[in-house]
């Protein structure tokens, strides 16, 4: 060892920073080829209409946790279930291919091998009364939200009293 001089070690110390990546390199390859890659992937829940119910499936609670995320690829089923005064209507998304023929609320399958998005619609049993041109005063409207002899007395949401506009007030 009385042999080696500072310039020995430079030049081993340099050799070592030169080959850094390339070792780093090959014992990632070598990992990979033993191990495996595992990525992960999303799968994304999402309610819609103007009823209301829930979505459950494998780390997913949609009224509370409607995001999860999956490694390996893993087929996951959702099952739908109404709230009382709703009902289940489609599935959309990822699982549009999936038909629905009210009152029966079928499963949908879905592999996370990548990004993936599903929306469950969930419609209320009764219609929202629609709203008349005539009613379209502030007298007529408060009328028709009587919460006693009103038509739209269950109207309880803004995204309610939209369905209940008459089509031109919705349109551009």
């Amino acid at each position: 060892m009385g042999n080696l001089s500072y310039r020995h070690f430079l030049h081993v110390s340099l050799n070592v920073k030169t080959l850094r990546p390339h070792i780093t390199t090959l014992l990632t390859a070598f990992l990979i080829s033993v191990v495996g890659v595992v990525e992960a992937a999303d799968l994304r829940v999402m309610k819609t209409g103007l009823g209301e119910g829930s979505i459950s499936g494998t780390g997913i609670a949609c009224g509370t946790d409607c995001n999860e995320s999956f490694e390996g690829s893993p087929s996951v089923t959702l099952n739908v279930s109404a709230n009382p005064g709703s009902r289940f209507t489609s599935w959309g998304g990822d699982c549009a291919s999936v038909t629905v023929t009210p009152p029966a609320t079928p499963p949908c399958t879905v592999t996370v091998d990548s990004l993936r998005s599903v929306r469950a619609n969930f419609e209320l049993i009764t219609p929202i009364p629609p709203l008349t041109h005539a009613d379209l005063t502030p007298a007529g409207i408060q009328a028709y939200l009587d919460l006693t002899t009103g038509r739209g007395r269950n109207v309880n949401t803004p995204a309610e009293f939209v369905a209940a506009l008459p089509q031109d007030f919705k349109e551009n």
